[in-house]
């Protein structure tokens, strides 16, 4: 029997981070350069940690059934090539990192990032904000509050909205927080050269969608833009290892969605599509709705 964990890593951040960048560490999508480390030395002790040549075989009955691990990254962070990258070449890991393609250019950001910058430059604690019915009240000076407002209803509203009505959303958890510019606090991301970079080093570089739009809330022909922007910019860099996978944006997938990625990318030389299943990959789930577990 197949016995597969597939680890999804966003950030890997210095310990001081936890300050200036908490919402991301609330929301257990950072840990520290130390925690990562230990966090692959714990999974070599107890997993062969494979690339996703070998899980292919895996899969597909040419190699024996082991316990075995692949290591993923979505989004495609800037930290992963500052901080990432010297760890897991100490383990001899070979990644796949999934990427939002539209950060490439280096002038736009995804709205989940927006959201945790203005959070991240408020000086206000108590914060209070209104919008359509939902109301939310946080105490960013404590750790229950600021995990709230990380993972609120009117956040997952927000990243579910169309762009108009995300910008009035965003204008409005802005003026509550007495936050006026963004921008310039933005976190890096990686540029097509560092992507290209990871690639000499061994790392597979996959598509994770173009602006990180939700597929389930899309139209069919907004889905196919969403999801061939983000394979044709990808094929058009040197890359010397390309990823046969596709990374659902925040995992959210349904039938109609995984029909339509399937039939789009199986002809391009796909193997599937990973979600977030927080279970192991036994190889009987459908390749296109392959579970991960959030490290």
């Amino acid at each position: 029997m197949i016995e597969l964990r597939i680890e999804c890593f966003h950030r890997v951040l210095p310990a001081e981070a936890r300050t200036t960048q908490w919402p991301y560490f609330a929301r257990g999508t950072a840990m520290t350069i130390e925690e990562f480390d230990d966090r692959l030395a714990n999974l070599s002790r107890h997993y062969e940690i494979i690339d996703e040549v070998q899980v292919a075989k895996l899969l597909d009955g040419e190699a024996s059934p082991i316990r075995a691990c692949w290591v993923t990254f979505d989004d495609g962070y800037a930290d992963v090539l500052d901080h990432a990258a010297d760890v897991v070449a100490k383990y001899g890991v070979r990644p796949s990192i999934f990427m939002t393609t539209r950060v490439l250019d280096g002038d736009w950001w995804p709205p989940v990032d927006r959201w945790y910058s203005a959070l991240c430059q408020t000086t206000q604690q108590m914060v209070r904000l209104s919008h359509n019915g939902i109301s939310e009240r946080w105490d960013l000076g404590t750790a229950e509050g600021r995990a709230r407002a990380v993972v609120c209803e009117l956040k997952s509203v927000y990243l579910e909205s169309n762009a108009v009505q995300q910008a009035a959303i965003f204008k409005m958890l802005c003026d509550s927080l007495e936050v006026k510019e963004v921008v310039h606090d933005m976190p890096p991301f990686l540029t097509k050269g560092d992507l290209v970079e990871l690639s000499s080093r061994g790392w597979y570089a996959g598509p994770h969608g173009h602006r990180h739009r939700l597929l389930p809330r899309l139209t069919p022909e907004q889905l196919e833009a969403e999801v061939m922007c983000s394979v044709d910019t990808l094929e058009g860099l040197p890359l010397q290892n390309r990823s046969s996978w596709f990374a659902y944006s925040d995992g959210r997938h349904d039938q109609s969605v995984r029909h339509q990625v399937s039939r789009l990318l199986s002809s391009r030389g796909y193997r599937g599509a990973l979600t977030i299943g927080g279970r192991m990959a036994t190889g009987k789930d459908s390749l296109w709705s392959t579970p991960r577990f959030i490290a």
